[in-house]
């Protein structure tokens, strides 16, 4: 009887898994996404908390409320165009889909013209580099 867990059948990866040890640019561009989703996460978390006591300061209870509602909104906006893309692309990058590689390039091309010019140039410069175009396009 064959054992399920024996050590040979566990050394054995897939293509993409090979693929993705030969390819460090491929993790550096995901460690890069989770980062940034990370620090979109706590801005999406803190605005609201950031509203309330700029309504306070300069409204009062009520205003805080109101800023603090806006706040909410913009927090949710954050998080839908900024956390979720970022580790979606990240996690479609590990499992090598190709629509994963068009995510990562325009969330790249976004942050290029902001502050953020060294996230998008890492990312760009990590998908655009041969042997990684090659993996998702073939």
């Amino acid at each position: 009887m064959d054992n399920p867990y024996s050590a040979s059948d566990a050394d054995e990866f897939s293509s993409w898994e090979e693929t993705l040890l030969f390819l460090p640019w491929i993790g550096r561009v995901r460690i890069t996404l989770m980062v940034i989703g990370l620090f979109n996460l706590l801005a999406s978390v803190s605005v609201p908390v950031m509203y309330y006591f700029i309504g306070l300061n300069d409204m009062g209870h009520q205003g805080a409320l109101m800023m603090a509602g806006f706040g909410v909104v913009v927090g949710l906006i954050v998080a839908v165009m900024g956390v979720v893309p970022a580790f979606v692309a990240a996690w479609g990058l590990g499992k090598g889909k190709k629509w994963a590689w068009f995510v990562a390039l325009i969330l790249g091309a976004m942050y290029v013209p902001s502050i953020c010019f060294p996230v998008g140039g890492i990312i760009l410069y990590g998908l655009l580099q041969d042997d990684v175009r090659k993996a998702f396009l073939g």
